[in-house]
């Protein structure tokens, strides 16, 4: 269990609104955090809760259309694999945050070995495995495509969900392209988004950081299997993967969300005041 937190700005924006938004989700995960600056590529992240690990001044001086933030709760012995993560190289700039368990990372590190010569690392986390692969795949497609698109992003969704086993609520962005989440074709983990009056979008792994904290409005859940594009200049696009199998984690409703959030249409003080 960790909280993520993504935003696209219409234009550049400081860094308070995402720190806001992982302190709202704090209680999903208090052994570290961070925040990634994706405009200039600044990756703050550290041990500790997350007002420690960044003062005011730091916020204001953040200057971004994109944030991505993670507040981690530790669940293998990995050292530092605090999060968001990052990977570029010439053709792709990328930043990844997960909240979840992937269980088949030996099969995924093999299907990279064999699909794109990357060898197995040792003592890394479910985490950075998915990452690698998603990395991997989209560094593929440029390779071929020349560009990343809805249709190329549709492609990688599919793959995720027919090889990887596990619960993943996932928000990864693409310099000059935007922010992707997704979940989970059985909605293990909870991830929502909204807009502002301004039309930016924060995505965030519970409701409370939207409406609650923040002024964002018309709130969805993502549904299982679900895929959501939040490209830099153009409408969101959302592609709805078809096997799905909705059994979310009883355990987000009794214990892990915050009470004044609504997971799935479901008031979650509602829930545990029945």
């Amino acid at each position: 269990m960790c909280g993520i937190s993504g935003i696209i700005y219409k234009k550049i924006n400081n860094g308070l609104e995402i720190f806001e938004s992982l302190l709202s989700i704090q209680h999903r995960g208090q052994d570290g955090g961070g925040i990634y600056c994706a405009d200039s590529e600044d990756l703050s992240v550290g041990k500790g809760l997350i007002h420690n690990l960044f003062t005011y001044e730091n916020l204001k001086d953040m200057k971004s259309q994109i944030y991505l933030g993670h507040t981690r709760y530790k669940t293998n012995d990995v050292k530092n694999s605090f999060q968001p993560f990052t990977l570029k190289n010439n053709n792709l700039n990328m930043s990844f945050c997960h909240n979840g368990n992937i269980i088949n990372t030996d099969e995924i590190q093999n299907i990279v070995k064999t699909n794109y010569d990357i060898d197995k690392e040792t003592n890394i986390s479910d985490s950075k495995v998915l990452f690698n692969f998603i990395f991997c795949f989209l560094n593929k497609e440029l390779h071929t495509n020349k560009l990343i698109t809805n249709d190329v992003i549709i492609n990688l969704s599919n793959k995720i969900h027919d090889i990887v086993n596990g619960s993943f609520s996932i928000i990864f962005s693409i310099k000059n392209f935007g922010i992707v989440a997704m979940k989970d074709k059985r909605g293990i983990r909870p991830l929502a988004y909204g807009r502002n009056k301004n039309n930016d979008y924060l995505i965030s792994s519970e409701s409370c950081s939207l409406n609650n904290v923040l002024d964002y409005f018309d709130i969805k859940e993502l549904n299982p299997g679900e895929t959501v594009i939040f490209p830099v200049d153009n409408e969101i696009f959302s592609y709805q993967y078809k096997n799905v199998d909705f059994t979310p984690c009883l355990f987000e409703y009794i214990y892990f969300s915050r009470l004044d959030s609504i997971l799935n249409n479901i008031s979650i003080y509602t829930i545990r005041y029945k």
